[in-house]
């Protein structure tokens, strides 16, 4: 019989989860990271999903978010008690995109806010790739809504892909050189140079 029940999971009680870890597929340490900073900066949230437990204790589901609990404390639903072949069915579905979240949120242009916004991360964190948590998501999007009007000026570039273009127009702007980044987009798209040398041209041919 499966029993469900709501528990205060610590890193000490999340170890001793993990020692039942035996039969998932390989842990993703990089996903393991997006969550512990969703634990650390408090934004993680308990939507439901549980932590699964097979007849025998074996751990079914949640190997990433009890490897991501350190120095931190959560509140997990825990459900034990199922049959070891439904671990053929978790994760089985479509998973959101961050895009469709924010459609959700009635974001316009959301996909391409959202691939700008991770561009825009990499570039805080000085790294070629990243992802933005669904949490982090919507804390980058309210502090910079401004992106969306970057988005809308961006998106008629077929040169160069709108996520960066965009990012790039809304940092030129934030920065105080909106002028300038006007005219950059403005010439990515046209292919018209503002100025004499303008890089954008030398940008756009290459």
């Amino acid at each position: 019989m499966s029993t469900a029940e709501f528990k205060i999971i610590t890193p000490e009680i999340a170890q001793a989860m993990l020692v039942g870890n035996t039969i998932n597929r390989p842990i993703n340490r990089s996903h393991v990271d997006t969550i512990a900073r969703d634990m650390k900066a408090g934004r993680y949230q308990m939507n439901g999903d549980p932590i699964r437990f097979d007849t025998d204790g074996t751990l079914l589901d949640g190997q990433h978010r009890l490897s991501a609990i350190v120095g931190t404390y959560h509140n997990m639903l825990l459900v034990r008690g199922l049959p070891r072949e439904s671990i053929k069915t978790i994760d089985s579905g479509m998973k959101r995109t961050n895009g469709q979240r924010l459609t959700m949120e009635g974001v316009k242009y959301a996909n391409s806010v959202s691939a700008a916004l991770n561009v825009m991360f990499c570039v805080a964190k000085n790294t070629p790739r990243g992802g933005l948590t669904s949490n982090e998501l919507f804390s980058v999007y309210s502090a910079h809504p401004g992106i969306v009007e970057s988005v809308r000026i961006s998106v008629k570039s077929a040169v160069m892909p709108a996520s960066f273009l965009s990012a790039l127009h809304y940092i030129g702007c934030y920065t105080g050189y909106k002028e300038e980044a006007d005219a950059f987009v403005e010439t990515m798209i046209s292919g018209i140079p503002a100025q004499n040398n303008d890089p954008a041209i030398a940008l756009r041919e290459r």
